[in-house]
């Protein structure tokens, strides 16, 4: 698959969010650059969750999770965002986060997917 806008919102970006990076950029390529970048610079920090949450560093979890939804926002990439911040949601409820830790993972998996 190859970024383009129909492979963006077929795994859940809001496409008004990327029209607006497309319009301040005044490039499609530069926002999609963006999008790669977030995705590199990120991509650790979903390992983190992961190792924090078998850990039972729930905290630190919740921090990183919180964080993974700023950037992810920032890009419009609205499937990262809301699995983000439903688990850090549950973690910080202390309740069943399986769920939503999947859905994480499963959105972070499509992006990787087409970035490939």
């Amino acid at each position: 698959m190859s970024l383009n806008f129909e492979t963006l919102e077929s795994i859940g970006f809001d496409m008004n969010r990327v029209t607006e990076l497309v319009e301040l950029f005044e490039s499609q390529e530069e926002v999609f650059n963006l999008i790669c970048e977030m995705y590199t610079d990120s991509t650790e920090i979903v390992t983190e969750i992961e190792i924090f949450i078998s850990a039972s560093n729930y905290e630190a979890a919740m921090q990183k999770s919180h964080y993974l939804k700023g950037v992810a926002s920032g890009v419009g990439a609205n499937e990262i965002a809301v699995a983000a911040i439903n688990l850090e949601n549950r973690l910080r409820e202390k309740t069943e986060h399986t769920a939503e830790l999947e859905r994480l993972r499963k959105a972070w998996g499509a992006l990787a997917k087409i970035l490939a």
